[in-house]
């Protein structure tokens, strides 16, 4: 558990953390009161060359024995004109781990220190991801409580020292919601399968939504029969294999007037796996962790709008399937939950099938938009790089919000065409059923995307395939960080303006 505390003064603590820029001598309003404090020293140790700021290094002070505080210490943050959100979130995450490897309990931020002297970035925004980055970073400790059932060991308090810490208090409690969802995205896509089972992943997010504003159905495979959910259940052969979807809805106590009804759409695939090599074992693990992305994200987008308690009216549809390895062959014909069929004509792109189910399902549910969730392809990474969220949509409106919020959250986000009546001819070109799963190997989440847009014609859409590469120490590693969970939440917020 990590409490976030404000006082304008330096009060009792065992920590104190000093932002630096290496071409600054002096770290923000607070320098002087730190002179002050340890009697002129300091000053001394800049001088000396005790201490320097090079992006990311970290120094220890000493300490003068009359001083409540057991560890000063200072984080260099390079040159300010070149701090932009990545760079304050590896500082927080370099901070993070500091802090949990000391065992530092409380610690206090200078916080002036570390922003006053940046104009690149937006205060707010290089706050939270600041926070996230040292959330991040403490929490490394606890990685795998979701499956471990584990409880953190210790409260960890934070404290903000800052001249006007009433106004930056608000962007710190909402920095904290999102990189507490932020985890409960990185945890779920983080977990082994074999603890992960489909119905854990059921049980953490009725646990998780308890006593809350959210409601939880789930259709077992015998529903899905019944409504003819072809899309989802065509993954499975096994008949002792579960299926499900899964329905999370979140209705704000408060409604705005004419309020849109938004449904996600996110993926809960998990498959047999075989591997001959350690190096095809790590990309099916990549693999593994890029299905798994959309469905988890969906539950930290839930989990922030009720912690915000936005006006909003928002459904999570998320088909949980375990793959069986064989279970669609080339020629086979599937009739979705629309009534259209389609025929397998590439058997390795078929994971994305059971979004074919919950668009129709979301549109049979009244929804006014439609946010298809993914997570970015390899092909999509080769084209605009590992931490460049795609995006493609049939709407304007849709476009310039999301280009808009992007922007203010500085996500780097990159709009793909389309060219729907080009791809949908290809994919319509069938005497055996009404369109072909795959018309060939390159272009195939466009096609994907342009597929589902046709399964729900009069509905706005949006598909975000999320960027899925996070900063893990100073490398960076594949992994569902979770970031763009405060951009869909933001977005999803601006629908009825």
């Amino acid at each position: 558990m990590i409490h976030l505390q404000y006082h304008s003064e330096i009060v009792e603590t065992n920590a104190i953390v000093i932002g630096l820029f290496q071409n600054e001598k002096k770290s923000g309003n607070h320098y002087n009161k730190l002179d002050e404090l340890f009697d002129g020293q300091y000053t001394d140790w800049i001088k000396r060359h005790q201490v320097w700021s090079t992006f990311g290094a970290v120094h220890t002070l000493p300490v003068l024995n009359n001083s409540s505080i057991d560890y000063v210490v200072v984080v260099g943050l390079g040159h300010s004109n070149n701090m932009d959100s990545y760079k304050y979130e590896e500082i927080g995450l370099i901070i993070g781990n500091y802090i949990r490897n000391e065992r530092l309990y409380e610690i206090s931020f200078v916080w002036e220190s570390l922003f006053s002297l940046n104009h690149k970035v937006d205060e707010g925004l290089s706050i939270h991801y600041l926070i996230y980055g040292v959330i991040n970073g403490i929490s490394k400790e606890f990685e795998g409580l979701l499956w471990k059932e584990k409880k953190v060991p210790n409260d960890r308090y934070i404290y903000f020292i800052d001249s006007d810490f009433e106004e930056k208090k608000g962007w710190i409690e909402e920095a904290t919601l999102v990189a507490k969802a932020n985890l409960t995205v990185k945890e779920l896509v983080g977990s082994p399968q074999s603890v992960m089972s489909l119905q854990k992943f059921i049980q953490e997010a009725q646990k998780m939504f308890q006593n809350s504003s959210v409601s939880i159905d789930v259709f077992t495979k015998k529903d899905l029969d019944a409504l003819g959910l072809g899309g989802i259940l065509c993954l499975s052969s096994k008949e002792e294999e579960e299926v499900y979807l899964l329905k999370i809805e979140y209705n704000s106590k408060i409604q705005k007037v004419n309020t849109k009804k938004v449904a996600f759409i996110g993926s809960g695939v998990i498959e047999e796996t075989k591997h001959s090599s350690e190096n095809e074992g790590r990309e099916v693990v990549k693999e593994i962790r890029r299905k798994k992305l959309s469905g988890a994200s969906i539950l930290g987008i839930m989990q922030l709008l009720v912690w915000r308690e936005l006006e909003v009216n928002a459904v999570g549809l998320i088909p949980l399937v375990k793959k069986t390895n064989g279970s669609l062959m080339e020629g086979d014909i599937i009739r979705t939950f629309s009534g259209n069929t389609v025929k397998i004509s590439n058997s390795n792109f078929t994971d994305w099938l059971p979004s074919l189910d919950a668009a129709t399902f979301a549109s049979m549910e009244g929804c006014d938009v439609i946010v298809n969730l993914e997570g970015i392809s390899s092909e999509l990474e080769l084209a605009i790089g590992d931490r460049i969220t795609a995006v493609m949509t049939n709407n304007d409106d849709l476009k310039n919000k999301f280009d808009h919020i992007a922007h203010v959250n500085n996500e780097a986000a990159c709009f793909i065409p389309l060219k729907k009546d080009f791809i949908l001819k290809n994919l319509g070109e069938n005497h055996n059923a009404d369109y072909i799963n795959n018309s060939g190997e390159l272009g195939r989440p466009i096609q994907a995307a342009c597929l589902i847009g046709e399964f729900i014609k009069h509905i706005p859409w949006i598909t975000i395939n999320i960027a899925r590469k996070e900063i893990e120490g100073n490398k960076l590693e594949v992994a569902g960080s979770g970031n763009v969970v405060k951009t869909i939440v933001d977005f999803i917020n601006l629908l009825d303006d």
